[in-house]
Protein backbone atom coordinates (compact mmCIF):
# COMPACT_ATOMS: atom_id res chain seq x y z
CA UNK A 1 0.00 0.00 0.00
CA UNK A 2 1.33 3.20 -1.22
CA UNK A 3 0.55 6.16 1.01
CA UNK A 4 0.43 9.90 -0.08
CA UNK A 5 0.51 11.80 3.34
CA UNK A 6 0.99 10.56 7.28
CA UNK A 7 -2.90 11.38 7.69
CA UNK A 8 -3.35 7.69 5.92
CA UNK A 9 -1.70 5.97 8.69
CA UNK A 10 -4.64 5.18 10.59
CA UNK A 11 -6.62 3.80 7.21
CA UNK A 12 -3.43 1.44 7.07
CA UNK A 13 -4.14 0.53 10.74
CA UNK A 14 -7.64 0.20 9.80
CA UNK A 15 -7.13 -2.30 6.46
CA UNK A 16 -4.82 -3.84 8.14
CA UNK A 17 -6.47 -4.67 11.08
CA UNK A 18 -3.85 -3.72 13.18
CA UNK A 19 -4.31 -3.47 16.83
CA UNK A 20 -1.43 -2.65 19.48
CA UNK A 21 0.62 0.20 18.55
CA UNK A 22 3.48 2.73 19.99
CA UNK A 23 4.28 5.90 18.96
CA UNK A 24 7.89 6.87 19.87
CA UNK A 25 8.09 11.00 20.09
CA UNK A 26 4.95 12.07 21.10
CA UNK A 27 4.93 15.95 21.66
CA UNK A 28 1.71 16.94 22.36
CA UNK A 29 -0.08 14.24 21.41
CA UNK A 30 -1.68 15.30 17.42
CA UNK A 31 -0.62 12.50 15.67
CA UNK A 32 -1.97 10.30 18.23
CA UNK A 33 -5.04 11.45 18.05
CA UNK A 34 -4.95 10.49 14.59
CA UNK A 35 -3.82 6.69 15.31
CA UNK A 36 -6.38 6.57 17.89
CA UNK A 37 -9.20 7.32 15.42
CA UNK A 38 -8.05 3.68 13.77
CA UNK A 39 -10.81 1.77 14.99
CA UNK A 40 -9.30 -1.17 15.16
CA UNK A 41 -6.43 0.11 17.69
CA UNK A 42 -7.15 -1.59 21.14
CA UNK A 43 -3.76 -0.32 22.55
CA UNK A 44 -1.37 2.71 22.11
CA UNK A 45 1.52 3.30 24.12
CA UNK A 46 2.80 6.74 23.96
CA UNK A 47 6.70 7.59 24.38
CA UNK A 48 8.50 10.78 25.10
CA UNK A 49 10.43 12.34 27.07
CA UNK A 50 9.85 16.03 27.10
CA UNK A 51 13.13 16.68 28.01
CA UNK A 52 13.29 20.12 26.82
CA UNK A 53 12.14 23.24 28.94
CA UNK A 54 9.20 24.02 26.23
CA UNK A 55 8.27 20.57 26.24
CA UNK A 56 5.79 20.97 29.95
CA UNK A 57 2.90 22.28 28.04
CA UNK A 58 3.05 19.41 25.34
CA UNK A 59 3.27 16.61 27.97
CA UNK A 60 0.06 18.64 29.41
CA UNK A 61 -1.46 17.87 26.51
CA UNK A 62 -0.68 14.69 25.82
CA UNK A 63 -1.47 13.65 29.48
CA UNK A 64 -4.69 14.97 29.01
CA UNK A 65 -5.69 13.15 26.03
CA UNK A 66 -4.06 9.34 27.34
CA UNK A 67 -6.52 10.12 29.83
CA UNK A 68 -9.69 10.72 28.15
CA UNK A 69 -8.33 7.44 25.88
CA UNK A 70 -8.59 4.28 27.80
CA UNK A 71 -6.77 2.51 25.23
CA UNK A 72 -3.47 4.88 25.67
CA UNK A 73 -0.92 4.17 28.21
CA UNK A 74 2.05 6.93 28.84
CA UNK A 75 6.02 6.10 29.46
CA UNK A 76 7.66 8.52 29.79
CA UNK A 77 11.72 7.84 29.75
CA UNK A 78 14.45 7.11 26.64
CA UNK A 79 12.86 4.99 23.54
CA UNK A 80 15.39 2.70 23.34
CA UNK A 81 15.00 1.70 26.94
CA UNK A 82 11.58 1.52 26.54
CA UNK A 83 11.95 -1.21 23.95
CA UNK A 84 13.71 -3.33 26.09
CA UNK A 85 10.83 -3.84 28.36
CA UNK A 86 8.23 -5.07 25.71
CA UNK A 87 8.40 -8.77 24.16
CA UNK A 88 9.85 -9.46 20.35
CA UNK A 89 6.97 -9.04 17.70
CA UNK A 90 4.26 -7.34 19.70
CA UNK A 91 3.25 -4.46 17.92
CA UNK A 92 1.61 -4.49 14.89
CA UNK A 93 2.50 -0.57 13.97
CA UNK A 94 5.39 1.38 15.66
CA UNK A 95 5.94 5.15 14.93
CA UNK A 96 9.10 7.50 15.00
CA UNK A 97 8.97 10.82 15.67
CA UNK A 98 11.33 11.90 18.24
CA UNK A 99 14.72 13.03 18.43
CA UNK A 100 15.84 13.22 14.49
CA UNK A 101 19.76 13.08 14.75
CA UNK A 102 21.08 10.04 12.27
CA UNK A 103 22.39 8.37 15.86
CA UNK A 104 19.24 8.40 17.27
CA UNK A 105 16.64 7.82 14.73
CA UNK A 106 18.94 4.48 13.80
CA UNK A 107 19.19 3.80 17.28
CA UNK A 108 15.33 3.58 17.48
CA UNK A 109 14.46 1.72 14.71
CA UNK A 110 17.27 -1.29 15.82
CA UNK A 111 15.42 -0.88 18.98
CA UNK A 112 11.77 -0.94 17.77
CA UNK A 113 12.19 -3.36 14.58
CA UNK A 114 12.27 -6.40 16.55
CA UNK A 115 9.20 -5.54 18.48
CA UNK A 116 7.32 -5.18 15.25
CA UNK A 117 5.36 -8.41 14.44
CA UNK A 118 5.78 -10.12 10.90
CA UNK A 119 3.61 -8.48 8.56
CA UNK A 120 3.38 -4.88 11.08
CA UNK A 121 4.80 -1.54 10.42
CA UNK A 122 7.75 0.78 11.32
CA UNK A 123 7.46 4.23 10.59
CA UNK A 124 8.44 7.50 10.98
CA UNK A 125 8.21 10.76 10.36
CA UNK A 126 10.36 13.97 8.83
CA UNK A 127 12.27 11.90 5.75
CA UNK A 128 14.35 14.45 4.87
CA UNK A 129 18.13 16.66 4.88
CA UNK A 130 16.47 19.15 6.74
CA UNK A 131 14.13 20.53 9.04
CA UNK A 132 12.55 24.04 8.33
CA UNK A 133 10.33 23.97 11.41
CA UNK A 134 13.28 23.67 13.95
CA UNK A 135 15.90 25.00 11.27
CA UNK A 136 17.96 22.47 11.47
CA UNK A 137 19.77 19.78 9.75
CA UNK A 138 17.52 16.02 10.43
CA UNK A 139 19.11 12.78 9.96
CA UNK A 140 16.24 10.69 9.27
CA UNK A 141 16.53 10.17 5.75
CA UNK A 142 20.52 9.30 6.16
CA UNK A 143 19.11 6.81 9.58
CA UNK A 144 16.35 5.16 7.14
CA UNK A 145 18.30 4.51 4.45
CA UNK A 146 20.72 2.84 6.28
CA UNK A 147 18.07 0.90 8.59
CA UNK A 148 16.55 -0.93 5.11
CA UNK A 149 19.41 -1.74 4.04
CA UNK A 150 20.83 -3.26 6.91
CA UNK A 151 17.65 -5.60 7.55
CA UNK A 152 17.10 -6.01 4.05
CA UNK A 153 13.81 -4.68 3.36
CA UNK A 154 12.13 -1.85 1.18
CA UNK A 155 11.59 1.46 2.25
CA UNK A 156 8.72 2.98 1.84
CA UNK A 157 7.66 7.21 1.80
CA UNK A 158 4.60 9.03 1.33
CA UNK A 159 4.23 10.72 -1.61
CA UNK A 160 6.76 8.91 -3.28
CA UNK A 161 5.00 6.63 -6.04
CA UNK A 162 7.80 3.77 -5.68
CA UNK A 163 9.85 2.31 -3.46
CA UNK A 164 13.22 3.47 -4.88
CA UNK A 165 15.50 5.59 -3.83
CA UNK A 166 15.18 8.30 -6.65
CA UNK A 167 11.33 8.24 -5.91
CA UNK A 168 12.06 8.62 -2.02
CA UNK A 169 14.09 11.59 -2.94
CA UNK A 170 11.85 13.40 -5.16
CA UNK A 171 9.01 13.45 -2.37
CA UNK A 172 11.58 14.81 0.12
CA UNK A 173 12.90 17.23 -2.35
CA UNK A 174 8.85 18.52 -2.82
CA UNK A 175 8.80 19.02 0.61
CA UNK A 176 11.73 20.87 0.60
CA UNK A 177 10.25 23.54 -1.68
CA UNK A 178 6.58 23.61 -0.30
CA UNK A 179 5.58 26.59 1.18
CA UNK A 180 6.25 27.28 5.33
CA UNK A 181 2.81 27.14 6.20
CA UNK A 182 2.74 23.34 4.76
CA UNK A 183 6.13 22.30 7.24
CA UNK A 184 5.38 19.97 9.68
CA UNK A 185 2.40 16.92 8.32
CA UNK A 186 3.23 17.54 4.62
CA UNK A 187 7.22 16.36 5.31
CA UNK A 188 7.36 13.18 4.14
CA UNK A 189 7.05 9.95 6.17
CA UNK A 190 9.05 6.95 5.71
CA UNK A 191 7.58 2.88 6.36
CA UNK A 192 8.69 -0.66 6.09
CA UNK A 193 6.75 -3.36 6.51
CA UNK A 194 8.29 -6.67 8.31
CA UNK A 195 8.73 -9.25 5.69
CA UNK A 196 8.52 -7.10 2.81
CA UNK A 197 12.72 -7.84 1.77
CA UNK A 198 13.74 -5.98 -1.18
Amino acid sequence: MLLSHRKEFPLLIEERRYSIAAEVGVASAEFSVRLVGATTLKRLVLIDVWAAECDAENERAARAFSAAQPITEIIKRPSVEVAGSFPDALFDFVYIDADHSRDSVLADAQAWWPKVRDGGCLAGHDYALYNHIVGCPTGVLLATEEFAAEVGHKLYVTGADQPTYLSRLRAATAAVHAPSSRWGDDIPSWYMFKGDTR
